[in-house]
């Protein structure tokens, strides 16, 4: 299977020259005329992609195929394109920097280039860089270009008179209004801005005074290869995530893996919040806990709630500035110390040049995942890891901490690498596994049965094949029943006859109702049943006769004959469901008097009739619910512990 989207792969020379500002640009310019734009950034990036989330106004994912691997890579890109009027994939660093580079990705995915070049401080030269670019790889793609902070109208008209012919070149003016200012770690998160906003509306105008006010063409996008699937190890379970200023490097996809594993996620923040939510496991993210140590020192409160957490044995996941803050102590680059959570003996030193930055992959616990490291910290540690992570070259990396539930390090890791082994980051949260239980899409289809099944009024006038009726009666036959005795029968109403006269039987009875309910009596006549002469199939279920002469475990006679029967009906119910058909369950009627019909025996009893068939749609809920007639109360209601009524 294929999909097309117009995208375009916004690239550079280098870091520094703009592709962020330009990219942002793009997707607002474009959301700003109505069309679905989607942002993709390349690598381990948690900077970038808050700012083009602002101006896409869609959640940003990362792509790297080392990272992430090649076929996630290429489910997101399906995903978003089948979904979406435009991609837009922001390179990191320069076109053919690291591997995978920008110019790997471009060629992997077919999709074609806008090179962004600071021309601020040359003229023709660009035309060179542009060339070296444009022809560098010739598997790439390249017909569009920016010479980014040109001076002035002359300085862009010496700049584009130079450039190949084959490429057009857009030039956009230097302002200091929409530029984005920069750190030790990149730009500045999205959230930092005062006028974020207005800087994305000037950058939108300048793309509508260009030639880049013009969609790209369009790029086949491939369905990507079956997934792995992920099953639900944490389900019922909570894990609070840390976000504020301090603690803001996540990413998205980890946070819906979590999803995708069962858990409930909330947040907290570290630096406002005295208490955590009430929780099963933390995940401290990375940040920028050094430029809010004081604080983070000063909520005494928060401290002693983490550090309960942890004494609980309760898992506590933390990466690169997660750790810093589980530290006894961080020195920051004006020698102040601060005191940190004290979880893991160690201090933290800042300085001002890199300790590390890359992609690594680490082993432990008999799981593999994949990660990348960016810091200017050390952490000084009597602690030993109990693995090193490795870099592609094979280089040694980031060591790995565990000290009973907490697991930490320098390492931010990606989850979808490895959803199934994300367990062995939140020690002893994933719920036991059971090798008889099913698959997760087994699991899915199996609810979706039983939270989709309705009780349906209306039917199309067409029969159910011979087949699958067999299917219905044999997950019927399949109900629970003391000793296998099976005390109900099932009753085909085939003639149209006797159709009619169940029919009468049941509106007789409806009438006698409704009588008796006094004000709601015209409301209830509403609720009319036609299923019986509309649908393929009419069902009268019912006890069977001589039911006492089965005596084996037989103390809660006749209720556990009630409870198979209703077994068996629900059997063929939730069937009838997966097969697309609809069922209703008629039980307004006079017992003898229908048995008395069906000449049924003396000490049998029919307890339902079950309408069959073909529907238009399903109901979106329940009938009662859509005719506003009755609410599902609250499951909690219906569960005691220990005694009656105590919940």
């Amino acid at each position: 299977m294929t999909t097309k989207c117009p995208a375009l792969f916004i690239t550079a020379p280098a870091s520094g020259h703009g592709k962020t500002s330009i990219t942002a640009a793009l997707a607002r310019y474009f959301t700003r005329n109505g069309l679905r734009v989607r942002c993709f950034k390349t690598g381990a990036d948690f900077i970038d992609p808050t700012i083009l989330t602002i101006a896409s106004g869609k959640a940003v994912y990362n792509l790297d195929t080392w990272m992430m691997g090649d076929a996630h890579c290429q489910q997101l890109l399906y995903e978003a394109a089948e979904n979406s009027d435009l991609l837009l994939i922001e390179g990191a660093m320069g076109l053919f920097d690291g591997n995978p580079s920008s110019a790997d990705l471009a060629k992997r995915f077919g999709i074609p280039l806008l090179a962004v070049i600071d021309a601020s401080a040359m003229a023709q030269t660009f035309a060179a860089v542009l060339h070296g670019l444009a022809t560098f790889c010739p598997e790439l793609v390249l017909k569009n270009a920016v010479a980014n902070r040109v001076a002035s109208p002359y300085h862009a008209e010496l700049v584009k008179s130079a450039a190949p012919k084959s490429i057009r070149v857009a030039a956009i003016a230097r302002n200091d209004d929409f530029s984005f200012p920069e750190r030790h770690l990149g730009l500045q998160m999205a959230n930092e801005f005062t006028d974020l906003e207005k800087r994305l509306y000037l950058l939108a105008d300048e793309i509508e005074k260009s030639d880049l006010r013009e969609l790209p063409s369009s790029v086949i996008f491939n369905a990507p290869p079956k997934q792995q699937e992920i099953s639900a190890d944490f389900a019922g379970k909570t894990i609070a995530i840390a976000r504020d200023e301090a603690f803001c490097f996540l990413y998205e996809k980890n946070v819906e893996c979590l999803r995708e594993l069962g858990a409930k996620v909330c947040f907290f923040s570290p630096l406002k919040d005295s208490v955590l939510p009430e929780t099963d496991a933390v995940y401290l993210v990375g940040g920028y806990p050094e430029l809010h140590a004081v604080t983070l020192s000063a909520n005494h409160a928060m401290r002693a709630a983490l550090k309960n957490h942890v004494a609980q044995n309760k898992p506590l996941f933390a990466e690169c500035g997660g750790m810093l803050y589980l530290s006894e102590r961080l020195i920051d680059l004006d020698g102040a110390e601060h005191e940190m959570l004290g979880i893991l003996s160690g201090v933290v030193t800042m300085q001002k040049k890199l300790s590390a930055l890359g992609l690594q992959e680490v082993t432990f616990n008999q799981q593999t995942f994949r990660g990348h490291t960016f810091h200017y910290s050390t952490f000084q540690t009597s602690l030993t890891p109990i693995a090193n992570a490795t870099t592609p070259d094979g280089r040694m990396g980031e060591g790995i901490y565990q000290q009973g539930s907490v697991v930490a390090s320098y390492v931010h890791f990606y989850f979808h690498f490895n959803p199934l082994g994300v367990s062995a980051l939140f020690p002893n949260l994933a719920n036991p596994k059971s090798a008889n239980s099913f698959s997760k899409s087994e699991q899915t289809a199996i609810y979706k049965a039983i939270y989709e099944r309705r009780d349906m009024r209306h039917f199309l006038p067409q029969p159910i094949p011979s087949d699958i009726l067999k299917r219905l009666f044999q997950a019927a036959h399949h109900a629970p029943s003391v000793g296998f005795m099976q005390p109900w029968r099932f009753i085909r109403i085939r003639s149209q006859e006797l159709k009619a006269q169940i029919h009468a039987l049941v509106e007789q009875e409806r009438i006698l109702t409704a009588q008796a309910l006094d004000e709601r009596s015209d409301e209830f006549m509403k609720l009319k049943i036609e299923g019986i002469l509309e649908c393929g199939e009419v069902i009268v279920a019912a006890l069977c006769e001589q039911r006492e002469k089965h005596i084996f475990g037989r103390r809660t006679l006749p209720e556990m004959d009630l409870a198979s029967l209703s077994c068996a009906i629900q059997n063929m119910w939730l069937a009838a469901r997966a097969e697309g058909i609809g069922m209703g369950w008629v039980s307004m009627f006079e017992p003898e008097a229908l048995k008395t019909l069906l000449q049924m025996p003396t000490d049998s009893k029919p307890l339902a009739i079950l309408c069959l068939g073909y529907v238009e749609e399903f109901y979106e809920k329940p009938m009662l619910e859509q005719e506003n007639w009755a609410t599902r109360a609250n499951v909690a209601d219906f569960i005691f512990e220990n005694t009656w009524g105590e919940s």
